[in-house]
């Protein structure tokens, strides 16, 4: 997935708490009782 987001352009949206998948994101959006918390673009 990883690959075709960087040759494709493909956007792939993921759900986890796993701080792995987390740290590959470019953009990251938290939310809390369903509400969002935090919306920031990852360097």
């Amino acid at each position: 997935m990883e690959r075709l987001n960087e040759d494709e352009g493909v956007t792939v949206i993921f759900s986890s708490h796993d701080p792995l998948v987390i740290d590959k994101a470019r953009h990251s959006i938290v939310l809390k009782d369903g509400e969002i918390i935090s919306d920031e673009r990852i360097q």
